[in-house]
């Protein structure tokens, strides 16, 4: 029996070891750029080589940053930390649209700080956001290699101003002079219609700017295509609509609800602000499936005396079609000022909802009057009015 014990543990011990076996293997043997923890791939923005002795060496790009425009001479920067006075060789390659990957620097890493090459992209074919820098660490007293390369950027000589087109105007970003990648975030305006706000640093080098964005009365598009860094894009676009109406504006993205990539920023004074994390058409409707009008009694001129009955009505109705709400699954209720409800009738001849009361006091009131239809949750609506006793 104590045998049996025994091979039983020595199995179990061995499956154990298999399986940190594995895991260890799926951590250091995916290639690139990257690593595995768990079932889960992520990138790694600065590359470390360890030894055993616990010397380590840990390089990372400073420039370029995604979405860099180079134009001519330029500088690269490299920041290392390291604690051995000499270990790592640091080679940095060009990663062309060819896809062949083109020597650029190779230095030994002496100690810790900033490095620096020169880089002429005057060299090198046009490219919008097509080259990435590619970095490789080997130790000199320790058998391991690494990388890390950067996200995607452009090479421009020169680079051209975008056509205005429909946005050339006095409020729109005058971007026919401007060098590139621009330094601050662009705004294009259509008058009447509303503005879009592109963020800092996008590539539009000799683009129309109407293949970039469509402005019409609440409905923008976002062209994906007019944006050659589209696979890079981290950031937001900011929308906004002028001459909004709606008592509860919804937004759309393509046609379905735009959910988690619509945030509304602001809504005032006929103005919607909006920012938008995802290219596609966004439009602007009445997110409210219901229409409430209500009756303010003071407006008649009639004056309302202590004892005199005050009618109330409201109005409740679908936006969609305009016909009235009404049936055992809708409510509606008269709420007073001292909080008593009342539950209106449906007069199903002038079609409105009805309630009356008379009063025992003097002086202005307010009310409000609040639809439910219990079949659909979206329906429910309120409005609020107010009354005079002298």
């Amino acid at each position: 029996m104590a045998r049996r014990r025994g091979n039983k543990r020595l199995l179990i011990l061995v499956a154990s070891l298999f399986i940190s076996l594995v895991f260890l293997g799926s951590f250091l043997f995916v290639p690139g750029p990257w690593r595995m923890l768990g079932a889960f791939l992520y990138p790694i923005e600065e590359t470390t080589v360890a030894a055993a002795n616990s010397t380590f060496t840990k390089v990372g790009f400073i420039t370029p940053i995604t979405g860099s425009v180079f134009t001519g001479k330029s500088e690269i920067l490299l920041n290392v930390t390291t604690n051995n006075p000499v270990d790592s060789v640091v080679e940095v390659f060009l990663s062309s649209p060819s896809n062949t990957n083109i020597p650029m620097f190779k230095s030994a890493v002496t100690g810790s700080g900033v490095y620096s090459f020169a880089f002429n992209a005057s060299k090198y074919p046009v490219g919008t956001c097509s080259y990435r820098m590619i970095l490789r660490v080997s130790t000199i007293n320790y058998s391991k290699n690494s990388q890390v390369s950067t996200g995607y950027f452009s090479i421009l000589n020169p680079p051209a101003p975008a056509v205005m087109g429909i946005f050339k105007n006095g409020i729109s970003t005058d971007l026919t002079k401007a060098n590139w990648p621009y330094p601050s975030d662009i705004l294009l305006y259509k008058t009447g219609i509303g503005s879009l706000m592109l963020p800092v640093g996008e590539v539009l080098s000799g683009l129309k700017l109407v293949s970039v964005a469509q402005l019409s009365k609440n409905n923008f598009l976002i062209l994906e295509s007019g944006f050659p860094c589209a696979k890079n894009r981290a950031k937001k676009f900011t929308l906004q609509f002028e001459g909004v109406t709606f008592r509860k504006p919804k937004l759309s993205l393509d046609g379905a609800d735009c959910g988690q990539y619509c945030i509304i920023r602001d809504y005032s004074n006929q103005m919607l602000t909006v920012d938008v994390y995802k290219f596609g058409r966004i439009q602007v409707a009445e997110g409210l499936k219901t229409k409430l009008e209500i009756s303010n009694p003071t407006l008649d001129l009639k004056p309302f005396k202590v004892g005199d009955k005050v009618t109330f009505s409201a109005n409740y109705t679908l936006v969609s079609t305009g016909k009235p709400l009404q049936g055992k699954a809708v409510v509606c209720k008269l709420i007073y000022s001292d909080g008593q409800e009342q539950t209106m009738a449906y007069n199903s001849g002038n079609k409105l909802y009805l309630a009356d009361k008379a009063f025992s006091q003097r002086g202005r009131f307010f009310y409000k009057i609040s639809c439910t239809d219990t079949t659909s949750v979206d329906r429910s609506i309120s409005a609020q009015g107010m009354y005079d006793i002298w």
